[in-house]
């Protein structure tokens, strides 16, 4: 008797198992279907679609600080180039694995007029410029970084989980505000979208 429990028990797992892998499959497709749609959060509705009827949002000004601590702003590119910022930090998986694919992109998009902001979160504790750096020269990476060491973008966005990828077009409209990690094809898709429009 006890082994037949034990077997059942065993045979709902696995069936558990096997469908939350096939949702996790499903919604994982949906998602990226999903991002490759420019929206933001202001004019997105459930499912993703463009309520037209509401302007884009407006992005909003931060000021960051470049290796030699020289002041960085968002609006520094406004008006001049598209601009994809990305929050991360150095403790944070999902973070560490979408890095290839901005370090791709930079390398891809570097003559186009896009602005590719790599903001890392510099608490200071956490994460030091030190750990940041460390990490970006261990993995090779060939990519200027930006330090929030006063938190202002981190403020800014009210940021409570990080990756997030924020797409912006030259007029400094947000136009696709992605929270997680990001798929290739979802950055490479919206930076498109973003030098098409």
């Amino acid at each position: 008797m006890k082994k037949l429990k034990v077997i059942l028990i065993v045979l709902l797992m696995v069936l558990l198992i096997f469908l939350g892998k096939l949702g996790y499959d499903y919604l994982t497709g949906v998602y990226e279907e999903e991002g490759t749609k420019v929206s933001s959060g202001n004019n997105a509705s459930i499912g993703g679609s463009i309520k037209e009827d509401k302007p884009l949002e407006k992005a909003k000004d931060f000021t960051v600080y470049d290796e030699d601590n020289n002041e960085v702003k968002l609006s520094d590119f406004i008006g001049k180039k598209n601009v994809v910022v990305n929050f991360w930090a150095s403790w944070c998986p999902p973070c560490k694995a979408e890095m290839p694919y901005f370090d791709e992109a930079m390398k891809t998009y570097k003559d186009e007029d896009v602005e590719i902001l790599m903001v890392n979160l510099t608490d200071g504790m956490r994460e030091t410029k030190e750990t940041a750096k460390a990490f970006i020269e261990e993995e090779g990476y060939d990519m200027d970084i930006v330090y929030d060491l006063d938190s202002d973008a981190a403020m800014t966005y009210y940021l409570n989980a990080v990756p997030r990828t924020l797409f912006i077009d030259i007029d400094g409209n947000v136009q696709y505000d992605h929270t997680g990690m990001i798929t290739n094809s979802v950055l490479n898709n919206n930076i498109e979208k973003l030098l098409n429009k």
